[in-house]
């Protein structure tokens, strides 16, 4: 009786073996989902993955692998049966340009400096002027200032000067600061007097926003 119990075992354990190699549970390459900066070729070249039977790969060792792609800020893997792995990515949100030796580098929302992919072109950002690459304080501080500008103003902004709290517009108006706390009401008071100053057809020189209840327009 046992004897039969184990043979019949063993059998299974055979079939499944079988079963689990046969060709249809071959991944040939993976998909990515998820990127719209990062190429999937990069991403594929970062994760080091090579064709093989999907059960013999770690999935999350995969997405870790690809997370080490410096516009990466998080990825997660997904299994569809019978043999399709995606990594679905995260990428990093970039917020500035920030120059230096005729390189362009993007600092993203969270104050890491990210490399210029090749394939990109440069985003329409404001461009942190004078930022010191290797401050990491600074990088984090311009990151807040710049993470939160709404779209309605947020193509209108040329630079950001951080060591004068000031930005520029397209048009060369000054808009100052000061201190960085309180942005988000600062950016609605700048919003409603930009609306203000477009439609009497003034040209303003700057904007103070230091005390946004007490905002400080200066004209032509």
């Amino acid at each position: 009786m046992k004897t039969g119990i184990y043979a019949f075992v063993a059998l299974l354990v055979v079939l499944s073996f079988i079963y689990l190699n046969l060709p249809q549970f071959t991944v040939q390459e993976l998909a990515f989902a998820g990127n719209t900066t990062v190429t999937e070729g990069e991403l594929a070249a970062f994760s080091a993955f090579e064709p093989g039977n999907v059960f013999r790969k770690d999935p999350q060792r995969i997405a870790q692998a690809v997370q080490t792609h410096p516009w990466i800020r998080d990825a997660n893997t997904r299994w569809d049966w019978p043999n399709s792995i995606t990594i679905v990515v995260e990428e990093r949100t970039p917020v500035a340009l920030v120059p230096r030796s005729e390189i362009w580098y993007i600092l993203d929302r969270e104050g890491e400096i990210l490399p210029r992919p090749l394939t990109m072109q440069l985003p329409n950002l404001p461009i942190a002027v004078g930022l010191d690459l290797g401050d990491s304080q600074a990088r984090s501080e311009t990151a807040v200032v710049l993470r939160d500008v709404p779209d309605s103003i947020g193509t209108i902004l040329s630079e950001w000067n951080p060591q004068e709290a000031r930005f520029i517009t397209h048009a060369g108006v000054q808009v100052f600061v000061g201190d960085i706390t309180d942005m988000q009401r600062k950016y609605r008071v700048l919003d409603i007097l930009l609306v203000e100053i477009a439609r009497d057809g003034r040209q303003a020189i700057s904007i103070d926003l230091r005390s946004p209840a007490a905002p400080v327009v200066l004209f032509q």
